[in-house]
């Protein structure tokens, strides 16, 4: 069994940013950040793969011995690709903080352009025993060696797809926190939500528009004991909006359907801070269940990932966890 062929990847990524602070008071702060980032990938290869199957010389004191005397099957596997990937990712944000008394002010709004063009060029020949074999999901019997099999010679995989994909985000969250004494009880809250928003045209589809709203929670007290603990409360609904990675499925076409997998979190939380031998420790005990939904599959093989581009999982999670950094 041998192998032979070579694999030509390369990676190229260009970043830039320009952040601006305009400092109006002491509790005021605006800010304008904006970043382009430019990224290139190429994913080049050509692997062949044989086998010959033979019978061994296996004669003890034979000058041949353990050389193949007569050689029974032989099979092959080859794999091509020319896949390159050219994504231009555009970024303006603006960001406040307010300080008011005891109230704590965070705001973004964020707009983001990215600008994709993708081709796709994949193919895997299987020869075994002196025959292609035909890919799985063919309607077609191979009846061989028994008869001859009359269909055209075709790829066990092959995918081929060219993409130009623009995708348009809205982003917007605003947080607020708080932290108040009541009966020398230390009591801290944060409160937040965030809005995405996200666009998806191509040339092979209409523009496709869809938005999610992710509130979230965080209540902690920490009592006036002689004992340094804390306890917290959090919880939230998260979503994560596709990235054209997965929109697009394993034959290289792009879902512009494609939803944002859904999290819905509760952490209840507490955190013990003592001394011991002279040195400080803190305990940190959580208990947290977690639930998923519109969950987009994948496959990894080595460093790739290729996405189902489908929400079709999805799961819950539930743990009890002790930490003693």
């Amino acid at each position: 069994m041998f192998y032979e062929g070579q694999e030509n990847d390369k990676y190229q990524t260009y970043f830039g940013a320009f952040k601006g602070s305009y400092f109006v008071n002491d509790n005021l702060t605006l800010k304008l950040i904006t970043s382009t980032f430019h990224t290139t990938e190429q994913e080049h290869f050509d692997i062949l793969a044989q086998y010959r199957l033979g019978e061994v010389n296996s004669n003890i004191g034979d000058e041949n011995l353990g050389e193949v005397e007569f050689t029974e099957g032989i099979g092959s596997q080859l794999n091509h690709a020319r896949n390159d990937l050219d994504a231009l990712i555009t970024n303006i944000e603006h960001k406040g903080y307010l300080k008011s008394q005891d109230n704590n002010f965070e705001w973004s709004i964020k707009f983001t352009n990215e600008d994709i063009k993708d081709r796709i060029v994949e193919w895997e020949m299987i020869d075994s025993a002196g025959f292609s074999i035909n890919p799985p999901n063919l309607d077609q019997f191979n009846d061989q060696p028994y008869a001859a099999d009359q269909s055209p010679i075709v790829p066990f995989q092959n995918i081929r797809n060219t993409n130009s994909t623009q995708l348009n985000r809205f982003q917007v969250y605003g947080q607020w926190n708080r932290r108040s004494i009541v009966n020398n009880h230390e009591i801290y809250a944060n409160l937040g939500i965030r809005y995405h928003g996200w666009s998806v045209k191509g040339e092979s589809f209409k523009s496709n528009y869809k938005s999610v709203i992710s509130p979230r929670i965080q209540l902690a007290i920490k009592p006036d004991w002689n004992k340094d603990i804390l306890f917290r409360l959090s919880g939230g609904l998260y979503y994560q909006p596709p990235f054209y990675r997965e929109l697009r499925n394993y034959n290289g076409d792009v879902n512009s359907k494609v939803k944002a997998q859904k999290s819905i979190h509760i952490v209840i939380a507490n955190e013990y801070s003592f001394e011991m031998w002279d040195r400080p420790f803190k305990l940190i005990s959580e208990a947290y269940y977690k639930k998923l939904s519109d969950v987009n599959p994948y496959t990894i093989e080595n460093v790739r990932i290729r996405y189902a581009a489908a929400n079709e999982a999805g799961g819950s999670r539930n743990a009890v966890q002790l930490a003693d950094p």
